[in-house]
């Protein structure tokens, strides 16, 4: 059994040069929440330079 519901959205970033993988959980699909997820990964001083993602719609407007 697993401890998530499974109704629960999940964003699995991975960072291809090194294979880490982070999972979020999602409670919103807004653009500040995704913006602010990415924002984590990357760091307070690092910039995400490259992003492949299904192109929903949360996703693009938060890498702007």
């Amino acid at each position: 059994m697993t401890d998530f519901p499974l109704t629960l959205q999940r964003l699995v970033i991975i960072d291809v040069a090194t294979g880490w993988i982070a999972v979020y959980p999602k409670a919103s699909k807004s653009k500040e929440y995704t913006s602010e997820v990415m924002q984590h990964f990357a760091g307070p001083k690092d910039t995400l330079k490259t992003i492949y993602c299904d192109s929903a719609p949360e996703l693009v407007a938060g890498t702007r």
